[in-house]
């Protein structure tokens, strides 16, 4: 190019427009394109907090019984112990020395069962004479006797004076016997020698121990009754009878004493059971509880005491419905024994009582429920 030549210039508005540069069409394009997608994705961050949120159901798990009918008793268990039917202590008569003893402690004896023989060689001797005597007494009482039928010369005096001769012979010769019977001692009774005193070649004197006997079979056993309760007892009334020895045996007893007097200090009155005892398991002195029914009461309605819950307004109950709702019942106590409760009101035979788990339930909650 030469100097001073002309240069043309051509605006750029005139320009051909290329695929580089963006037309307003696409720029429009482009930020409606952004805005949606902000918005879209403005609407999926807020999705979660405007959908509805779903609460989940409350259900208790409980137990149940359904309520029926039954006879409610009303009991009295009383502290007792066992004691010996009959006791006595064997004691000597007479003063002699042992010869043979015929028992050890322990052993079960009958009554009449010779316990011990003693020496009654000086007895014997004593009866021989007395026997002699009375024989002699005799031949002269029949003598004067048959003097006196022929119409002899014998006197009244003479012929009651060889009658009394021969009774007071009589009565001496009774006595040795007597004694003599006396140097075999004997049980009284029957039952258990729980001692033995004696032994061979001792020389027992009148009085001196020989064993004491017990009889266990039966038992008596004794309780002491509150002068409150004494008007549930007489003679006759049965009573279970549970000894610590025998937690899982129930025996029973029948009343047969009951004291006309109550106790000064303890302001109880002794009452006496009998119980069998016939396999002889149950022992002198051992510790019980004997258990005695009040009053009983049938076509109650008995419920568990635990199924109860106390308000400060009263007692109520949870009753479980065919839907599994559990509804606050209020209930009337009318009495309470071993664990159980008789409801005078409030209940009815076939409602679903809630037994356990009722501590944690309101008014309507839905429960799962096992018998």
């Amino acid at each position: 190019m030469t100097a001073g030549s002309l240069i043309q210039y051509t605006p750029a508005k005139s320009r051909p427009l290329t695929a580089t540069a963006p037309t307003l069409t696409a720029l429009v394009s482009m930020a409606l394109a952004g805005g949606l997608a902000m918005g879209l994705a403005s609407c999926s961050s807020e999705a979660p907090d405007a959908a509805p949120q779903v609460q989940e159901k409350k259900v208790v798990r409980v137990n149940v019984m359904e309520v029926v009918l039954e006879t409610f008793e009303q009991k009295l268990t009383l502290p007792a112990a066992a004691k010996a039917s009959r006791e006595v202590t064997v004691a000597s008569e007479t003063l002699a020395r042992v010869e043979k003893v015929g028992f050890e402690k322990g052993d079960e004896v009958a009554e009449g069962t010779p316990l011990a023989w003693l020496d009654d060689s000086g007895v014997r001797a004593l009866m021989g004479q007395a026997a002699a005597d009375r024989d002699i007494a005799q031949l002269d009482y029949e003598k004067q006797k048959a003097l006196r039928d022929k119409s002899a010369n014998v006197s009244d005096y003479t012929l009651q004076k060889a009658r009394l001769a021969l009774v007071a012979a009589e009565a001496r010769l009774e006595g040795l016997s007597s004694s003599l019977k006396k140097h075999v001692i004997t049980a009284p009774i029957s039952g258990v020698a729980v001692s033995r005193n004696i032994e061979v070649g001792a020389v027992l004197s009148p009085g001196a121990p020989v064993t004491r006997i017990l009889t266990t079979r039966p038992l008596k056993v004794l309780v002491g009754a509150p002068e409150s309760t004494i008007s549930d007892f007489a003679l006759g009334k049965k009573g279970q009878v549970v000894f610590d020895a025998f937690p899982d045996r129930a025996f029973e007893g029948i009343v047969t004493y009951v004291a006309a007097e109550v106790g000064k200090t303890d302001r109880v009155f002794e009452v006496e059971l009998t119980l069998p005892n016939s396999d002889g398991a149950i022992r002198p002195e051992m510790a019980a509880k004997v258990t005695f029914v009040r009053r009983s009461i049938p076509g109650a309605i008995v419920v568990p005491q635990t199924s109860i819950v106390e308000l400060a307004t009263g007692h109520v109950v949870f009753v479980v419905d065919r839907d599994k709702k559990a509804h606050q019942t209020e209930v009337v106590v009318g009495d309470y024994s071993e664990g159980k409760t008789m409801i005078s009101s409030g209940l009815a035979a076939g409602d679903m009582l809630v037994v356990m788990g009722q501590r944690g339930l309101v008014e309507g909650d839905t429960v799962e429920t096992v018998e």
